[in-house]
């Protein structure tokens, strides 16, 4: 009948005795419409999940979520919710579920008159097929919002037909995969994955065809090594630098002899990337731009760099700082047509706090310890405060004792409001230490509908905290010190800001890829900074091939350069006034 508590931190051993208060809950009442306006009955109200939630528990922690159904009337009293601030939706069989409710309480509040209306919906119906263009009978199929939590798993027939009714108008992702007679294997699974986007209207029907075989297909094999051995235990990808990229997305895993093969559907540019996962939320990262040919067989071999930083993080306690988080990014800008620019490797320490990170080409890379893994989303706590440390490596070289020593974290609590005084929700928050570096490059910390926000695991300094949103950002200086185990609280304004579209041309004025790197009037990199939607984005609706979107940016100077592959830079310095979209094209001499 209550409420969770809030959090509280124990330090073992103990013999404090401890206050733990249970809140009281909130509470939602009110009817539930259908797309006439007339009451439902035997409707279910609950809490909508948000992908973290999906994600954490799909790593087995346990969701409870209180629900209600609708009285005869299509009333209903929806209790337990947690305080603060959330959303509610309603379903039942044969509508599409309602829109959210979104509620901002405290402890106690009651909402009297809430009003929930389901929807027609949209439906799907799809086609498997499978490597000889026959139908694929009983694959799984799984069809969810882009973006969203709400998934459904289906199976096709004998006929390998699928289809999805009374889906939320949006954008819906579409996947197949096979699994084996033989039991799970995680690598003949990625290797069957078959993909589509669909965008639905409320009472549209669209159909899909997954596996349909490529007009225009390449064979590509090769041979991934490092030192002249095979690299085995990898997964590869292909995603074509197009619209709609993930759509054609090639998974496999290297055999052991470090070899691969697959069938892309055409050729053209291609984001190739090398991915070493330990464990779930680890990866090392390495990407490459690839040109695939016009021709039936491609030979295409990878040979990685040796570079390599190595070293030792401590925690609070001055030992060893066992399963620490370890990141790795790359400096000075972001390259066209990948994801990460280029690297990025997301890691932990062993038993003895010592780390590695492998396969570094020669460049500026900013390394980091401490945090929580991906912001938190998988539910740790973080080991200590986050430190970032700047690293030049050289070909083949490797950089030895980067050590960290980590203290007690403290985190910022904050709002975002508009220049009306108004909240500002989902918008992204970042925060830099006192040398300009980014904590965190890709940003999970998002307001809430009140604007607020909390971002944890930082260390004892010095910060200064920014925010972005859809068509925001904020200008300005917003300065706060953080104690360790504290809390330190700043508000945010936002204004206006303006997109930069920046792209690159040679003498005879053809665009050419390159990395962009755009720098404030602080020499502050801000060209990497990207929200966790500004990432599914890149990979749901194209990686850009020719052109970079920056920001929104605030008003004031900034420098942008660009830095072809072959080593050849030219720069630009642009004033932004909180134009909505600002094009630039840098030319090489």
């Amino acid at each position: 009948g209550f409420a969770p508590s809030d959090p509280l931190k124990v330090t073992l051993p103990t013999l404090e005795t401890m206050e733990i208060e249970l809140l009281r809950p909130v509470t939602i009442s009110g009817v539930v419409l259908d797309p006439e306006g007339r009451p439902v009955p035997s409707a279910e109200i609950g809490p909508e999940l948000e992908i973290v939630d999906l994600v954490r528990n799909n790593t087995g922690a346990d969701i409870e979520r209180p629900s209600a159904i609708t009285d005869a009337n299509g009333r209903f009293d929806l209790t337990g919710l947690d305080p603060g601030t959330g959303t509610v939706s309603a379903s039942k069989e044969g509508y599409a579920r309602s829109d959210s409710f979104a509620y901002e309480l405290e402890p106690g509040e009651i909402v009297q008159d809430a009003e929930l209306v389901l929807r027609v919906g949209g439906r799907i119906t799809g086609e498997v097929l499978n490597e000889d263009g026959e139908p694929d009978r009983g694959a799984s199929v799984f069809v969810q919002p882009v973006g969203g939590a709400q998934r459904r798993s289906l199976q096709t027939d004998a006929e390998g037909f699928f289809e999805a009714e009374h889906l939320e108008p949006g954008k819906w992702q579409v996947m197949s995969m096979r699994v084996g007679d033989q039991g799970y294997n995680q690598a003949e699974i990625l290797e069957t994955l078959k993909m589509e986007f669909v965008e639905l209207a409320d009472g549209e029907e669209k159909h899909v065809v997954l596996g349909a075989p490529p007009e225009d297909p390449v064979t590509v094999k090769g041979v991934v090594t490092a030192a002249g051995r095979p690299v085995t235990d990898t997964m590869l990808s292909f995603v074509p630098i197009q619209d709609e990229a993930m759509s054609s997305l090639k998974l496999l895993t290297l055999d052991e002899e470090g070899r691969y093969e697959t069938v892309l559907e055409t050729p053209g540019d291609y984001l190739v990337t090398l991915q070493y996962m330990r464990a779930l939320g680890e990866q090392h990262s390495i990407e490459y731009r690839r040109r695939i040919p016009d021709t039936e067989i491609h030979e295409l071999d990878f040979e990685l760099p040796l570079g390599k930083i190595s070293g030792r993080v401590v925690g609070p306690d001055g030992e060893p700082a066992s399963n620490a988080r370890v990141t790795l990014n790359i400096s000075g800008g972001a390259e066209f047509g990948t994801v990460f620019g280029g690297q990025y490797t997301e890691t932990t320490t062993n038993d003895d706090g010592n780390y590695e990170l492998l396969f570094l080409r020669p460049g500026a890379y900013r390394v980091a310890a401490g945090g929580s893994i991906l912001g938190g989303m998988f539910g740790d706590q973080a080991t200590g405060g986050r430190i970032v440390q700047s690293v030049d490596v050289r070909e083949g070289q490797w950089v030895r004792s980067i050590d960290f020593e980590l203290d007690n974290p403290g985190k910022i609590r904050g709002i975002v409001r508009d220049h009306a005084g108004e909240p500002v929700a989902e918008a992204f928050v970042y925060v830099r230490d006192e040398t300009g570096n980014l904590l965190e490059v890709f940003s999970l910390v998002q307001t809430d509908i009140g604007g607020r926000f909390e971002y944890e695991g930082l260390a004892p300094g010095r910060y200064s905290v920014a925010a972005r949103s859809d068509t925001f950002a904020t200008s300005g200086e917003y300065q706060v010190r953080v104690e360790s185990d504290s809390e330190a609280t700043v508000d945010l304004v936002m204004d206006l800001g303006t997109m930069l579209v920046v792209s690159l041309e040679d003498k005879s004025g053809d665009l050419v890829p390159a990395r962009i790197s755009v720098v404030d009037d602080q020499g502050r990199e801000v060209g990497t900074m990207q929200g966790l939607e500004e990432l599914m984005e890149q990979y749901n609706g194209g990686l850009g091939r020719d052109e970079k979107n920056v920001g929104p940016l605030p008003p004031g100077t900034y420098v942008v350069r660009a830095t072809a592959s072959d080593g050849r830079s030219t720069k630009k310095t642009v004033t932004l006034g909180g134009q909505e979209r600002r094009k630039i094209r840098l030319r090489l001499k």
